[in-house]
C-alpha cells in the first residue's frame, strides 16, 4: 500500500519536493523486483519518509502564515 502511494504522490502534484516520492517509489519498486523481500531495507527507507513527509507538511504548514509569506514572495521559485 505505501509504494502505491509514493507513486500516487509522485505522479498527483508533480513538483520538486514530491519528486522525492517518485523517485523513492521507483527505488522500492526496483530493489522489490531484485531481491523480492525487503526486510530491514523497507523499514529504514519508511523511517526516511516518514522524516521527509513530515518536514514536507510543516514547510507547507508554516508558509501559510502571514510572516512566511511576506518573507518568502508567492512568485519565489522556493514558493512554487
Amino acid at each position: 500500500m505505501l509504494v502505491l502511494l509514493l507513486a500516487a504522490s509522485g505522479i498527483i502534484a508533480p513538483s520538486v519536493l514530491s519528486s522525492v516520492y517518485f523517485l523513492s517509489f521507483l527505488f522500492l519498486a526496483t530493489l522489490w523486483s531484485m531481491y523480492g523481500n525487503l526486510g530491514r531495507k523497507f523499514a529504514v527507507f519508511r523511517v526516511f519518509l516518514l522524516v521527509f513527509n513530515t518536514c514536507h507538511i510543516l514547510v507547507l504548514h508554516l508558509y501559510q502564515f502571514q510572516f512566511f509569506q511576506q518573507v518568502i514572495s508567492p512568485t519565489d521559485f522556493i514558493a512554487r
